[in-house]
């Protein structure tokens, strides 16, 4: 689910700065969309990746694979 969820928040960010679904020609403000975008989500893969927050991800991983 959260995958769906970013992919549709980038499409929207996307389509709200160009006026479009496609960047023919990006221009300043497109591209400080997409910086942004970026900013966020690989700041929170950071958060996500330090200190407890990673052993519970890591834990949650470890036991869907082996339930698989």
């Amino acid at each position: 689910m959260l995958p769906m969820v970013i992919h549709a928040a980038i499409d929207i960010l996307s389509m709200m700065a160009s006026g479009s679904q496609t960047m023919v020609k990006p221009n300043a403000f497109e591209w400080q969309t997409i910086g942004a975008t970026v900013i966020i989500f690989v700041g929170i893969t950071i958060y996500f990746l330090t200190g407890s927050r990673r052993q519970v991800i890591q834990a949650h991983v470890n036991q869907r694979l082996l339930a698989q």
